[in-house]
């Protein structure tokens, strides 16, 4: 029952969280819409902030391990760089709120709760997507001393265009992952 109490609260979380934004919804609502009360929730949270870093940790994780995997270089850039924007859409696909919530927060003032919640995991994504490319610099000079704008510019075009896809409910599919590596390559290409 306990687990199955975090769970539901959680899920009630990242609904409502995901459809107004995090400053905007109450403990209050939380509890309301998952049937139990304020000291259940800090009970098992401690708060609301502790809710979210709890929703963050357990909803991030899938994307974390297959993002992972997908940027591994393994000496074909545009297969890695496939591999990545696959990985985002279908995470985006499969967990349309949580990635609603993710990007809301992304967005959020550096000095907001909802921004320090997330800041750890969007720099670890960078993170990430740098090593990518400084892994290819030894058969892609031209990657040399850019890693981190490639890295920013790869996350920003395919966040992005996630973001348009969500909101017109189409699109998300392999011709979308293949224009997407091409039009990102076009610009590696250019400099």
């Amino acid at each position: 029952m306990v687990l199955d109490t975090k769970a539901m609260l959680m899920d009630e979380a990242l609904k409502l969280f995901s459809a107004r934004g995090y400053d905007a919804v109450a403990v209050q609502e939380i509890v309301e819409a998952a049937g139990v009360t304020k000291p259940t929730l800090y009970h098992h949270f401690g708060s609301k902030r502790g809710m979210l870093d709890a929703l963050l940790e357990n909803r991030y994780r899938p994307l974390k391990e297959q993002l992972n995997v997908a940027s591994r270089y393994e000496h074909d850039l545009t297969g890695s760089l496939r591999s990545v924007v696959t990985t985002y859409i279908a995470f985006a696909r499969e967990h349309p709120s949580f990635f609603r919530l993710m990007r809301s927060m992304s967005i959020a003032p550096p000095e907001s709760e909802a921004y320090q919640a997330i800041s750890s995991y969007l720099r670890w994504e960078l993170d990430t997507l740098e090593q990518l490319f400084i892994d290819a610099v030894p058969e892609h000079g031209n990657l040399q001393g850019h890693h981190q704008l490639y890295a920013i510019t790869l996350q920003g075009i395919v966040l992005k265009t996630i973001d348009h896809c969500q909101q017109e409910k189409v699109c998300m599919n392999e011709d979308l992952v293949h224009n997407t590596v091409k039009l990102f390559m076009h610009g590696i290409y250019a400099l």
